[in-house]
């Protein structure tokens, strides 16, 4: 899963961000992805360790 633009809830649709933007950012600020987990409807679950 990733964004939902459509979600019901949730911040204003111009800061929702796709799941593949926010590990890109994190990893240039020298963070790794543990984990990308989808269980949840609406929402992106992403796990990062310096």
């Amino acid at each position: 899963m990733d964004v939902w633009p459509d979600a019901t809830m949730g911040p204003p649709k111009h800061f929702r961000f796709p799941a593949d933007k926010i590990a890109g950012e994190l990893k240039e600020a020298g963070f790794r992805q543990l984990e990308k987990h989808d269980f949840l409807p609406q929402q992106n679950f992403l796990i990062f360790a310096r």
